[in-house]
């Protein structure tokens, strides 16, 4: 039984989705937001804005494209925003979990 695989595309877009996530969360601690809550809304909302702002830089590329009469080399899913913002739960979910695990252990 062969193990599922993720395109190059969608794998691309976790690993920036993460890396987005992680600038904004360091980001966000620069600042001085030190709740893990705050940091977690920080990454994640970096990382959904990166997706989405992705895809409309791709559909104007699109148009531009179409425009010139050429055909676009690329499309507009829905799902490269998604994975995007699924990486930077990929981010968040271990910091999520640290924080549960210690409020659990603590007295």
């Amino acid at each position: 039984m062969a193990l599922p695989t993720i395109p190059q595309d969608k794998a691309t877009h976790l690993l920036y989705g993460y890396a987005v996530a992680m600038a904004a969360c360091l980001g966000a601690w620069w600042y001085g937001l030190r709740a893990p809550a705050q940091l977690m809304a920080a990454a994640l909302v970096a990382a959904l804005c990166v997706g989405l702002l992705k895809e409309a830089y791709d559909a104007a590329r699109i148009a531009r494209a179409e425009a010139a009469g050429l055909s676009p080399t690329e499309r507009v899913e829905f799902a490269d925003a998604a994975a995007t913002t699924i990486g930077g739960l990929m981010f968040c979910a271990p910091v999520w979990l640290l924080r549960t695990l210690l409020r659990w252990a603590a007295p």
